[in-house]
Order: C-alpha cells, then structure tokens, then sequence
C-alpha cells in the first residue's frame, strides 16, 4: 500500500530521483538548529491536499506537525489507509521517512519540493515567507479524522 500511495505522487523516474535525494538530504542534516533555522513553516500541525478541498476521495493528504524543523506525520487518502512518515523540512524540501504500514521496520525515503514565495506588506515594513509543497496546496482546517491520524502516527 505504502508503494502505491506514493508512486501515485510520483511517477517511477521521479520517485527514484527524490528517494536518492531524500537519501542525501537525510545523510547531510545533521543539526536541528540549522533544520530550524530552514524550515520555510513555522512550528505547527499542517494538511495538505492534492485537492484544496478536504475528503475527496482519490487524492491523497499530508498530515503532519513540524517541530525545529521536524516532521513527523501521515499521508493518506480518504477512506483507505494511511503511512506514517518522519523527516526534515528545510528551504527546498520535505525530505521524509515513511515507515511501511505492515512492515515497520521498513523505511521509504520520499522527498518534496518546497516552493516559497517572499510577501512583502504593502507598507513595506514587513515581509514573510508563504512555503508550498508542489503538487499539494495547505488546508486551514484540520478535521478530527486529521488528528486523530497524525495522534496514531506520533504515539508509534
């Protein structure tokens, strides 16, 4: 299933190119306090969608906190299953370690591109960064479902 879901995010050139650079992501973040100081989204619980709209069967969701630069989460789809996932977000990318559901000692590694926009305020006074994963647009509203699926995957 674990295989399935994502290879629906990417296709298998894709997939092979992200893993090797989920990989060497993985291997060269070593310092949470320069995770933290990357990480284009603030502390916090997220969702992302392949749909702006929550629940829609066939498309697949991120569900994950992100702490110092940590993440630790779900992908799902709705009415199926879900695979828990830990990783690292910094500037560039979401580089995650998903753990297969049936096998737990199994790890995938998958990356994603974070793309970000620099907002300045109208003033000019201030500015901020709006961070995006590609091929996901952020949900405002996490459903009790969303929790209780992130809850599952950080008590594991």
């Amino acid at each position: 299933m674990i295989m399935k879901l994502f290879s629906r995010i990417f296709n298998k050139s894709q997939a092979i190119k992200l893993g090797i650079l989920a990989s060497a992501a993985l291997a060269i973040a070593s310092s949470p306090a320069a995770i933290a100081s990357e990480s284009p989204l603030a502390d916090g619980t997220y969702l992302f969608g392949q749909s702006p709209q929550p629940e829609q069967i066939g498309k697949e969701y991120l569900v994950f906190e992100v702490r110092d630069g940590r993440v630790s989460g779900a992908a799902y789809l709705p009415a199926s299953e879900f695979s828990c996932f830990t990783g690292t977000i910094n500037s560039q990318q979401l580089d995650l370690a998903v753990v297969d559901t049936y096998d737990s000692s199994a790890i995938y590694p998958y990356a994603i591109a974070v793309e970000t926009e620099t907002v300045v305020s109208s003033t000019g006074d201030r500015t901020s960064i709006v961070a995006q994963l590609q091929g996901f647009e952020q949900i405002e509203q996490l459903s009790d479902n969303d929790l209780r699926i992130l809850a599952v995957c950080q008590s594991n």
